[in-house]
């Protein structure tokens, strides 16, 4: 069963794909007619100099398949997410910090600041 809505990709036949923690896509070499050429403007110590380049191997990304959902800033989920990370982070520092309860909070204000300095209002 191929991992791409694509066509059919039979078991076992190589399939090249960019992978990473987001999303999983595939790649293809697209075919460069050998009259094309790249015409660079090249900087170089405050000269400006025109090159031309034959164009490399190109390559294209296909249809992506997300694999974590990435949430809008300031909606609900997005909020909600931060909320319980503060409140996860918040009972790991306890559990290691128990006399932190007994004590003044605001010594450990700081911390929580640096820690979550852009979701905390």
């Amino acid at each position: 069963d191929s991992p791409f809505a694509m066509g059919d990709v039979l078991p076992g036949e190589p399939l090249q794909c960019v992978v990473n923690k987001l999303y999983t896509a595939p790649i293809f070499e697209q075919k460069v007619p050998t009259r094309e050429h790249l015409f660079l403007l090249v900087f170089r110590k405050k000269r400006k100099t025109w090159t031309l380049r034959r164009l490399p191997p190109v390559f294209t990304a296909g249809q992506m398949q997300p694999k974590v959902e990435v949430c809008e800033p300031y909606t609900k989920k997005a909020n909600d997410l931060v909320k319980e990370r503060v409140r996860v982070y918040t009972r790991r520092f306890l559990l290691q910090h128990p006399d932190a309860i007994r004590k003044d909070v605001r010594q450990y204000q700081e911390e929580f600041k640096r820690k979550f300095h852009s979701e905390l209002e």
